[in-house]
């Protein structure tokens, strides 16, 4: 994300995201006889409201959902850039076309006019949180059997969950200005 890192309820949000793996990571499994899979990929903003007065606190936590990815995806090198086609690039120049994405009408909505602030008794916060799931997929090791054969009899393991979530700020819209209405 640019930065300062903001959201503009209604444009599109120049987000890159790579998911980094460790090179011991991907030998070991190698030597396992197993590979890495990507299985998920979500991407949310998240609202969260606090008040307080004396030991009294409220805490209202809403998340709106970006954009989520499920499947298998092999996990072959150290860097894995993570593309999204969208539609919304534009003008965008090279380097962040395919990389912009939009919140929904319902998640524009409801934060529109609503920036982040704080105060002594109360605050409102947002940030973007991606949430990143992988699996160790086991091979069998049976050379008679074709590579189709040996991947319908693949055994999954669990799935590991790691996030990360990065503070934004929202701003409104920027004022349409009217050309050619110069000094009035």
């Amino acid at each position: 994300m640019p930065y300062p890192a903001v959201v503009t309820p209604g444009q599109p949000i120049a987000l890159y995201t790579t998911l980094k793996t460790p090179r011991a990571m991907l030998d070991a499994a190698r030597q396992k006889h197993s590979f890495l899979q990507l299985s998920s990929l979500s991407i949310r903003l998240r609202r969260q409201t606090r008040g307080s007065i004396g030991k009294a606190l409220r805490i209202d936590d809403t998340v709106w959902p970006i954009w989520a990815m499920h499947g298998n995806i092999p996990i072959q090198q150290e860097k894995l850039n993570i593309l999204w086609a969208t539609t919304t690039a534009g003008d965008a120049d090279e380097a962040t076309a395919g990389n912009l994405l939009s919140l929904s009408v319902p998640a524009s909505a409801a934060i529109i006019h609503q920036p982040g602030f704080w105060t002594c008794f109360a605050s409102r916060t947002y940030s973007i949180e991606v949430s990143v799931g992988m699996m160790l997929v086991r091979m069998p090791m049976a050379q008679k059997d074709s590579l189709k054969e040996r991947m319908k009899s693949r055994e999954r393991l669990e799935v590991q969950y790691a996030r990360a979530a990065m503070r934004v700020m929202i701003s409104d819209p920027p004022p349409d200005y009217e050309e050619g209405h110069e000094g009035e």
